[in-house]
């Protein structure tokens, strides 16, 4: 019986030593599988290699241990703004199957943001491209299964830089003159006006229609281009013949009205020179009529 009540006493302690043990490596296990919510820095300059991956250790991507394709350590962007990126990251479909290797029909797009780069290259151009190819490449590389379906927008507010980072298959859609384009058109309508949050939901708004569709081209912006400018032309010509008729008629109504008057006096006259040489036929004929009379 003491026995009995020996084994008990000493299962109980087992199970609470048990117990403080799982409590003390909780952390530690998060830590392994990429759940450890921590405060983010953020430093003055940020070199490529020192940029926190999203999707472990969230927060310190300033994104409060939430699921996340966006690093943003100095919260550059608000909250709000940011989760609305983050939903328009979620899910990027392709047009097709894009990889030879192996089934893959989505895109991963993620976003760096950094309130200023660490000079490498002495050209700020030449950093932000390598930031973004870095991250890209190496740092990140979200890419299934090396089809290189995944794209990198880095954004560098103090630098005023902007860098789009497409991986093999993505490049194939979003070439350079698609970025280019759509770049300008952010930078014009958002950038500009220090609108970042706006600027990055354009270009990934742009970036995602292009992807889904398999093509950047805006073809059918060209088609209204060439229908507006020959309307354009037509209109031009159209205004010339009337100012040459103007000149050759004396004005405006002798150009238009002319043709439509001298039709109207022909029939006119034409009617009167009928009705003369009926009445001069009718005159011989009594003059002739008298001239018998008379002989008689």
């Amino acid at each position: 019986m003491i026995g009995i009540f020996v084994r008990m006493y000493f299962k109980k302690q087992y199970q609470l030593v048990y117990f403080c043990l799982v409590i003390l490596f909780i952390p530690h296990i998060s830590q392994c599988n990429g759940f450890e919510c921590v405060s983010p820095t953020c430093y003055n300059e940020w070199r490529s290699v020192d940029m926190p991956d999203p999707t472990y250790r969230k927060g310190l991507c300033g994104r409060y241990c939430n699921v996340t394709w966006i690093c943003d350590p100095c919260q550059e962007l608000s909250n709000d703004t940011a989760a609305e990126i983050d939903e328009m990251l979620l899910h990027i479909p392709a047009h097709k199957d894009i990889c030879s290797r192996t089934y893959v029909d989505t895109y991963r797009i993620s976003v760096a943001i950094v309130n200023k780069m660490t000079a490498h290259r002495g050209n700020q151009k030449e950093d932000a491209k390598y930031f973004a190819t870095y991250l890209r490449e190496k740092k990140w590389n979200f890419e299934t299964r090396n089809c290189g379906n995944n794209v990198v927008i880095f954004l560098s507010i103090g630098d005023r830089q902007v860098y789009t980072s497409a991986g093999e298959a993505a490049f194939k859609v979003l070439t350079t003159k698609c970025i280019n384009r759509i770049y300008k058109k952010a930078t014009k309508d958002f950038f500009a006006d220090d609108k970042f949050g706006g600027g990055l939901k354009f270009i990934i708004q742009e970036y995602k229609k292009a992807l889904k569709n398999g093509t950047c081209d805006d073809s059918k912006e060209w088609i209204w281009v060439l229908v507006g400018s020959l309307v354009g032309a037509l209109t031009i010509v159209s205004i010339s013949v009337l100012v040459l008729r103007y000149r050759c008629n004396g004005g405006w109504s002798g150009g238009i009205v002319s043709g439509g008057g001298g039709g109207a006096e022909a029939g006119w006259w034409w009617r009167g020179w009928r009705g003369w040489r009926r009445r001069r036929r009718r005159g011989r004929w009594l003059l002739m009529k008298q001239l018998s009379n008379y002989k008689l």
